[in-house]
C-alpha cells in the first residue's frame, strides 16, 4: 500500500506472481503497470521491465545485461517509446568493484564517464568525472575513518576530518561536533543540533 506524507492510503497496487518460481511477474495500479522478466541461468538476476506509464501510454523498458561468469551487472539501458533516455556500460575488475562507467543518451547531452579508484581496503578514494567540477577524492585511517575529502583529484595537505577514540567524527569539513555520553550528536556547529543538520552535513561532504 502506498500513502502520502499523513499517512492517508492513496494506492493499493496488484502483484502478481509467476506460476512456477513464484517471482514478481508484474505490478499494477493508479494506470501504471510494470512486468518482469528474469535471467533465465541466473534466476535471481532481474533481466527487464517493461512498463506504461500513467495516461502517456508510452512504453517504458529497461535491460540488465549481466557478465556470463558471475553476478556482475554489465550494462543497463532505458529506452521511452523506442528512444534511448540513458544507458550505463560498466567496467568491473577481478574484486567485482566498478572502475569505471559510460553514461549516454539522451539525459546526458555530449554523454559522460567515471573512473573510480580503491585502495588495498576496497575503500573508495577516487571519484574522477569526465566533468572535472564533479571529481572528489578521499583518504581514509586505518580503520575505515574517512579523514580527508575534496572537489578535484588532489588531497588537501591536513585532515578536514577528526575522529575520536569511539569513531565519532569530532570536527567535519569545519564543523566542530559535540556528543552525549549515549552517542547522540548534541552539537554540529549550527543553531540547531538536530540529525537531520548532521545528515545534511554527510551529505553534502560525500557529494
Amino acid at each position: 500500500m502506498c500513502a502520502d506524507k499523513r499517512g492517508t492510503s492513496e494506492l493499493t497496487p496488484a502483484v502478481g506472481y509467476e506460476t512456477v518460481a513464484g517471482r514478481v511477474g508484474n505490478i499494477t495500479g493508479g494506470g501504471d503497470s510494470f512486468n518482469y522478466t528474469y535471467k533465465p541461468d541466473a534466476p535471481h538476476l532481474p533481466a527487464g521491465t517493461t512498463a506504461s506509464i500513467g495516461n502517456d501510454e508510452l512504453p517504458l523498458n529497461v535491460l540488465n545485461v549481466w557478465e556470463p561468469n558471475r553476478d556482475v551487472l554489465d550494462r543497463k539501458e532505458n529506452k521511452l517509446n523506442g528512444n534511448f533516455v540513458w544507458w550505463y556500460d560498466y567496467t568491473v575488475n577481478s574484486m567485482g568493484r566498478r572502475s569505471n562507467v559510460q553514461e549516454q543518451g539522451t539525459a546526458y547531452p555530449g554523454n559522460a564517464a567515471v573512473d573510480w579508484g580503491y585502495n588495498a581496503r576496497g575503500e573508495v578514494t577516487l571519484h574522477n568525472h569526465s566533468a572535472n567540477a564533479n571529481d572528489r577524492v578521499f583518504a581514509f585511517d586505518g580503520i575505515g575513518n574517512r579523514t580527508k575529502g575534496a572537489v578535484g583529484t588532489v588531497l588537501p595537505a591536513g585532515a578536514d576530518t577528526v575522529s575520536n577514540a569511539l569513531n565519532q567524527y569530532t570536527a567535519f569539513t569545519g564543523s566542530n561536533l559535540g556528543y552525549d555520553f549515549d552517542g547522540n550528536l548534541t552539537t554540529d556547529g549550527e543553531a540547531d543540533s538536530s540529525r537531520k543538520q548532521f545528515t545534511s552535513l554527510m551529505c553534502r561532504f560525500q557529494s
